[in-house]
């Protein structure tokens, strides 16, 4: 009963106090997160194929047809989806939640290699795990000094980058892939 002596006669005090109560409230219920589902990512798989000067009809016919072919009955294999651009192909293979993502990129291997033929100057397809929230998080451009002077042929450039520079940046923890465009 004091509790309630004490609001009686302390009206102000006992008002501010229900005041912060509800402040406090308000802000917790708006700053404090409430998840009712956790968040659950299916295993992708990511399937990369690179055929320098190919048009996009090419690479879809010459080689992303010819993969999807092979991929489409991978055991829990949910959802496959391919793009084609110029000089690249790529393939997403989502699996069911719960797949082993290293049993899974060892069967998208093997079944890569019973692709029949891959066209004379396509690059060896890149299998890659990387997250479906995962992309681009820093672009790199090279070019030449402001004042105009370039030494060697544009050809020399993309070697150095590709050869030298890509596979130190590949070393480095955490990052996933590294393309070199141009």
């Amino acid at each position: 009963m004091k509790v309630v002596e004490g609001a009686i006669r302390f009206p102000v005090t006992t008002a501010v106090g229900a005041i912060l109560v509800c402040l406090f409230g308000g802000i917790a219920l708006l700053r404090i997160p409430v998840q009712l589902t956790p968040t659950v990512e299916e295993p992708e798989v990511s399937v990369s194929t690179i055929w320098p000067g190919a048009s996009p009809q090419e690479v879809e016919r010459e080689i992303v047809y010819e993969q999807e072919e092979q991929l489409k009955g991978l055991e829990g294999l949910v959802r496959m989806e391919s793009t084609s651009s110029d000089s690249r192909g790529q393939i997403t293979l989502t699996f069911q939640t719960g797949t082993d993502l290293d049993t899974a990129l060892l069967r998208v291997s093997n079944r890569l290699e019973q692709v029949p033929s891959y066209p004379q100057d396509a690059e060896r397809p890149v299998i890659s795990s990387v997250g479906a929230n995962a992309s681009a998080i820093a672009w790199f451009i090279v070019r030449p000094t402001e004042d105009g002077r370039f030494e060697g042929d544009i050809n020399h450039l993309y070697t150095f980058l590709d050869e030298e520079v890509k596979p130190e940046l590949e070393r480095v923890e955490g990052i996933a892939q590294i393309n070199v465009f141009g």
